[in-house]
């Protein structure tokens, strides 16, 4: 897979903190030990963390492969990963921490991007519905560069941890 020069993500994945070694009690808050990609342990400041299972590296995923571009209508915000598709809007979908701010960015050919700002609930869970208006050239195949949206996301937890996912795409089939 060729990453076009005009998008700015990389192929491969490259989380902040590669894994979860240990969640200790301090006081009625936890601190979370996480190991650095350096191999260096990080240490959160202490944080309140939600019982049960917590994803140390974050999980990004989107809804749809292939979207019908040149939408003007806004899409639901409610619709999720289970909803019926609705042409024309692409769902994200990531976990990572409790309260993390994360920030979605969609990255077109024409060098257009769309980008939303959330903070992940008490579960780590946060989605966004986008209405995807970009429009390919009359000449684009599915698959070539004109055709072709990049999603990045970036993650930044109470304590400052950041984490960042590998590039996910999907292709902007013309209105017809």
């Amino acid at each position: 897979m060729r990453v076009p020069s005009w998008h700015h993500c990389s192929r491969e994945p490259h989380p902040s903190v590669t894994g979860l070694s240990r969640i200790k009690p301090n006081g009625a808050l936890y601190t979370a030990a996480y190991v650095g990609l350096n191999g260096a342990a990080v240490h959160t400041t202490p944080i309140a963390i939600t019982v049960g299972r917590v994803p140390a590296v974050m999980t990004v995923w989107n809804q749809q492969h292939a979207v019908t571009g040149g939408r003007t209508a806004a899409c639901d915000p409610a619709k999720g990963a289970r909803s019926p598709y609705v042409p024309g809007c692409e769902a994200i979908f990531s976990d990572w921490l409790p309260a993390a701010k994360v920030t979605y960015t969609l990255s077109y050919a024409d060098c257009t991007t769309q980008t939303f700002t959330g903070t992940t609930g008490s579960t780590g869970h946060l989605q966004h519905v986008f209405a995807v208006g970009y429009q390919p050239s009359l000449h684009a195949t599915k698959g070539e560069d004109p055709s072709t949206a990049w999603i990045s996301v970036v993650a930044i937890s109470n304590d400052g941890t950041q984490a960042t996912s590998a590039c996910l795409r999907f292709t902007v089939v013309r209105k017809s």
